[in-house]
């Protein structure tokens, strides 16, 4: 099987995360396609370059000067996509090990639709459940309370075909979307299987459908991917100016959204590694650890801050 997976970089996104790739390529045969979304031109010379020094890496910059949003993104790469499989993973994603048997055998024989993985450093392995009485179908959550398997937009590897299929029939992708903006056709089908919610996440409404047509999921945990979790996000915001910053929250608040541009919104772990990405390219003291209650979380990001070391120190040696 031939894997190709898109990894998507938002402007403020590439210099801090690029380098991860190469463990991607080291602990896989997979070919990575690296999409510039609302880059600078400079930022997108960089993915070119890096491109350039391996068969296995392909360049695409989406056809929008400003950065797309997800679901969007992710519609167009899917549609043109013409591999076996639609996958694509979060850019603040590395492996610490060969990661693609454990999810090979699960796709021998054309199932699940949808196998996901990448639960971010915050989060146990298997991922978060939804609680009841949530006012959104959040991306945070890759199932709910009952087990119904909602997907994950962190990694993801779908059977394209049925991912073409349906998004033909129904006229419906990745994006999010609220209630009133479903078809009122297929809001009756979520109302009869008790899925009505205010809001819902990129691919959120995708993947229901998929369920309602009598496709299976998977959220397979891997002892050998880290997700950091929100970086590229917040490299990202860090970038914008305090005008286009302004726009944005009104925008959010408008619509009824989470504001997500101020610190308050981003965790102790993504702060910390917003910080730990210049001073480990710069050669600067690394930050302190962040506080945290708990152990276990804490005892990750150590492992994690010491694996990105020394993935850094073999990248830098190598290209010397």
């Amino acid at each position: 099987m031939s894997f190709c997976f898109h990894i998507i970089y938002t402007p403020g996104s590439v210099r801090p995360l690029l380098f991860l790739v190469h463990s991607l390529l080291q602990w896989s045969d997979c070919t990575f396609r690296l999409v510039a979304n609302g880059c600078t031109r400079q930022e997108a010379q960089l993915l070119v370059d890096f491109c350039q020094h391996n068969p296995r890496l392909q360049f695409l910059r989406l056809p929008s000067a400003r950065m797309m949003g997800h679901g969007p993104a992710l519609n167009y790469l899917q549609a043109h996509n013409d591999s076996d499989y639609f996958c694509f993973m979060d850019s603040d994603i590395y492996a610490a090990g060969n990661f693609m048997p454990e999810f090979e055998s699960y796709l021998q024989d054309g199932s699940p639709v949808g196998l996901f993985s990448g639960a971010p450093l915050e989060q146990p392995a298997e991922g978060w459940v939804m609680p009841d009485g949530y006012p959104l179908l959040d991306g945070r959550f890759n199932r709910t309370k009952s087990g119904l398997c909602l997907g994950s937009t962190y990694f993801a590897i779908y059977n394209n075909q049925r991912v073409t299929a349906l998004r033909r029939a129904i006229g419906i992708g990745f994006e999010g979307y609220h209630w009133e903006k479903i078809p009122v056709a297929l809001q009756k089908q979520l109302t009869e299987s008790g899925l009505v919610y205010p809001r819902y996440d990129t691919a959120r409404v995708f993947n229901l459908f998929l369920h309602l047509q009598g496709a299976t999921f998977l959220y397979q945990p891997s002892a050998t991917l880290r997700h950091l979790g929100g970086v590229s996000r917040l490299t990202n915001v860090q970038t914008l100016s305090w005008v286009r910053q302004l726009k944005i929250y009104a925008k959010q608040w408008l619509k009824g959204e989470r504001l997500r541009l101020s610190d308050q919104q981003f965790t102790p772990i993504e702060l910390y590694f917003a910080e730990f990405f210049p001073a480990l390219h710069h050669q600067r003291p690394l930050p302190a650890l962040p506080v945290l209650e708990d152990a276990t979380l804490l005892e990750r990001v150590q492992r994690t801050t010491a694996e990105l070391r020394q993935l850094h120190a073999e990248v830098k040696q190598y290209d010397h």
